[in-house]
């Protein structure tokens, strides 16, 4: 069992073996290194190969651009180089899709195999430095979204964060008004300032438009259960 089959094909000269092929440095031949012109090709599925060209290697399957490798002035290693429809998918030790590219969508997944997004993660995200969204030229408002409830979100623009949450703004800074804005959207929402035992301090109804203290049921404009002092005259009707 110990030998190679090789014989000439007549009608190109190609050389065929039958059995493996191994050899060293020092072998009789040149068995100790293997050089093509330009292509390793399975033998009857000639759309399969590995080609070589000056400082590149492509890989071919089913005459589909899976795998370039370029050392040129733009040096890379490109995956699915012929934009087909051909997923990418890296597994880990407990997860089938640790990575996941779907070219049929343009999407990106971690975890997951089908992504919703652009990018998709299904798991914690941790981050090191800061996270940053938008152009930050010009007008753009972005937001980070509570998923599937897009009328809660975080909204970010140009000197301006809008705190939204079932379509009501809740809390708004704009720089360039110079203040905070409460309820922004004018809608029917109380606010309360709590104390460590649970108590409410300070409570605004929207309802009303009266402010409470110590009260979350103010009868007048201004009521406040307990005591008030003052270091300087108290003056009005």
């Amino acid at each position: 069992d110990d030998h190679i089959n090789f014989y000439m094909k007549p009608d190109d000269q190609d050389v065929y073996f039958e059995g493996n092929v191994t050899g060293s440095s020092t072998s009789t031949g040149s068995f100790g290194r293997v050089e093509v012109v330009d292509k390793i090709a399975r033998i009857g599925d000639p759309d399969t190969h590995i080609n070589f060209t000056d400082d590149d290697i492509n890989v071919q399957v089913g005459g589909v651009n899976f795998i370039d490798l370029t050392q040129d002035t733009t040096s890379e290693i490109t995956f699915n180089e012929g934009a087909a429809d051909l997923d990418f998918r890296v597994e880990g030790t407990g997860e089938a899709n640790l990575l996941f590219t779907n070219a049929g969508t343009d999407k990106v997944g971690i975890g997951t195999n089908s992504p919703s997004k652009k990018l998709t993660v299904d798991g914690a995200i941790s981050a090191s430095q800061n996270i940053f969204i938008g152009t930050g030229t010009g007008t753009d408002e972005k937001k980070i979204i509570h998923s599937g409830d897009e009328d809660t979100h975080l909204l970010f623009d140009a000197n301006k964060v809008n705190l939204v949450a079932g379509g009501s703004s809740v809390i708004k800074l704009e720089k360039s008004t110079g203040k905070i804005f409460i309820n922004n959207s004018n809608d029917d929402l109380d606010t309360q300032i709590m104390a460590d035992d649970g108590e409410v301090i300070l409570h605004t109804d929207a309802g009303t438009n009266r402010v409470g203290i110590n009260t979350t049921t103010p009868g007048v404009a201004l009521e406040v259960v307990g005591s008030i002092s003052g270091s300087s005259t108290s003056t009005g009707s």
